[in-house]
């Protein structure tokens, strides 16, 4: 039996688990049901890793010993944010060149389960158009 339900998004209110790389500003987001999800907190920094077979693979991991301090934002809204992120157009321009991304904000979707490597939990990041 088929078993459906309705889902009407609008832009703030998309859920899901990805890193947002902002096109203007060099603002690397985490998103909210990426931090609830992980257990993500303030005291965590992100990692990204890179396949050195294949440049449009890539992966993100955090961790106490990671490379990019996670701040959460202030949301001046109704409803505050609980995305935490951090500021670098280097890595934007650099995950955007090596994946032909368009020069606009984009998500990378994290892949539902890791990939344990050497005791690490990475998480393969996916473009979609």
């Amino acid at each position: 039996m088929l078993k459906i339900k309705r889902i009407v998004l609008t832009g703030r209110q998309q859920k899901g688990r990805y890193i947002s790389f902002a096109a203007s500003n060099g603002t690397v987001t985490v998103s909210h049901q990426t931090v609830e999800d992980l257990n993500i907190t303030e005291d965590d920094k992100a990692v990204f890793f890179q396949d050195e077979n294949d440049g449009g693979t890539w992966f993100f991991s955090f961790g106490k010993e990671g490379d990019y301090p996670l701040k959460s934002y202030k949301n001046k809204g109704k409803h505050p944010s609980k995305a935490l992120g951090f500021f670098n157009s280097a890595l934007r321009n650099f995950v955007y060149e090596s994946l032909n991304l368009p020069k606009k904000t984009v998500r990378l979707w994290l892949s539902k389960d890791p990939v344990v490597l050497e005791g690490k939990k990475l998480w393969k990041l996916n473009y979609r158009k």
